[in-house]
């Protein structure tokens, strides 16, 4: 949490950072979106307090992808991009599962 509050305080080299984690989560996410054709995708864990902040480079990228594929325009839509309640233990939840 710390590098992006960093970054919304200025910090360049933090903002990079947090750019450069989103871009890569993002693609990461594109992988899960297109092999299991997800309607939502629920993003969790102390990191995700960050908010707007963390969803911002993951949506940032998955905009560049669609500039270039219909695919991705089709399924990379980011509404279906959710935070979870950072009040509930989602490990538990998923181990109960």
């Amino acid at each position: 949490r710390g590098v992006y509050e960093a970054a919304a305080a200025g910090d360049a080299a933090a903002q990079q950072i947090v750019d450069d984690v989103g871009t890569e989560l993002a693609r990461s996410l594109r992988s899960v979106v297109l092999a299991y054709d997800v309607d939502s995708v629920v993003l969790g864990g102390g990191v995700t307090r960050a908010g707007d902040r963390y969803l911002a480079p993951i949506i940032a990228e998955w905009r560049r992808q669609q500039a270039t594929s219909a695919l991705a325009r089709a399924v990379l839509r980011p509404e279906i991009l959710r935070i979870a309640d950072p009040t509930r233990n989602l490990g538990a939840w998923g181990a109960a599962a």
